[in-house]
């Protein structure tokens, strides 16, 4: 875990060592319901976090939650998904982070062995925040917030194509006519 010393210098040195603990403790739900069966399905996730960390010089506890949810529609070759969380917290030593939260829209098309799709993420969001981090030392803060330009309002195009190789072979399966007359012996 973290360990940062100040010296006589008023300086601080920050190195890694082994400390006592770090335990985390989560708690996961996960639920999915077709409204139309085999067309319309949502789905949703959660998760509460429990961090408590022991160093030799401090005690750390935190508690977070994260949710996740999505509904996607299969229409035919089509397939439409949105799905948006509230972004990762954690507590790890003396460093408290987060995960920027995340959303996106995509539609993608399917023909034959090739995959069309255009995902937007982050609609609306020319600055998204995808990161912060809190340094907890009691002799030293440090708050730091990452944004990114290029994560906003992001659209992307891709193209798969899946590859397929080797030899076809017929199914093992084979046709079994039972008669009333039968022994149950298949030969």
């Amino acid at each position: 875990m973290a360990h940062y010393e100040r010296t006589d210098g008023n300086k601080f040195l920050y190195t890694q060592i082994n400390q006592k603990e770090i335990d985390v403790l989560d708690v996961y739900a996960y639920a999915s319901y077709w409204l139309l069966p085999e067309k319309l399905q949502i789905a949703a996730n959660g998760v509460i976090y429990r961090c408590f960390n022991f160093g030799y010089d401090y005690t750390h506890c935190y508690t977070s939650w994260f949710y996740a949810s999505s509904i996607t529609a299969y229409l035919g070759h089509f397939t439409l998904q949105g799905y948006v969380d509230n972004g990762n917290r954690f507590l790890e030593g003396e460093s408290k982070g987060y995960n920027g939260a995340y959303s996106v829209l995509k539609a993608s098309y399917t023909w034959r062995d090739l995959q069309f799709s255009l995902s937007w993420a982050n609609p609306f969001n020319k600055n998204y925040k995808s990161y912060e981090n809190e340094l907890l030392n009691r002799n030293i803060y440090k708050h730091t917030v990452g944004y990114s330009k290029a994560n906003g309002n992001m659209v992307s195009l891709n193209i798969s194509w899946r590859l397929s190789r080797g030899s076809k072979h017929k199914s093992a399966e084979k046709r079994i006519n039972l008669r009333d007359t039968d022994n149950g012996i298949i030969k």
